[in-house]
């Protein structure tokens, strides 16, 4: 059996990796293999962090595992696709005005060039979905 590739991840991905192990040992049986990907694993406090070592590994084989925004935004390594929808790592973005804003009416219009048609090509380029 040829050996898993290192996997860079947030700790957030975790999850998603023991449920990748658990699908894969489902489906063939081998724990061994399971085994070599937890041996491979290497947690991140975030995505970003993940990437950034990634970008800076000198590991053949590395991979990494995070938002697509990270992976856009991080030099040095590319983005190979999304993960299937089972296993996907979405995060929902929103946006709110304090009660106590000293500029509500600013704060709302801030809001509304974050969310709003005029940003969705620039949302869409850094890897936002919507």
């Amino acid at each position: 059996m040829t050996a898993p590739l290192n996997l860079l991840c947030a700790g957030a991905a975790q999850g998603l990796v023991k449920a990748l192990q658990a699908q894969l040992t489902a489906q063939t049986g081998a724990t061994l293999a399971s085994r070599a990907v937890t041996s491979r694993l290497r947690a991140f406090p975030n995505g970003a962090t993940a990437m950034r070592a990634l970008a800076a590994s000198a590991e053949a084989g590395a991979i990494g595992c995070t938002q697509i925004t990270e992976i856009l935004d991080t030099s040095g390594i590319a983005l190979l696709g999304a993960l299937p929808l089972q296993f996907e790592l979405a995060t929902v973005c929103t946006a709110a005005v304090s009660a106590t804003a000293s500029q509500p009416a600013l704060a709302r219009q801030f809001i509304g060039m974050l969310a709003g048609n005029g940003s969705q090509a620039v949302r869409r380029a850094g890897g936002f979905e919507f």
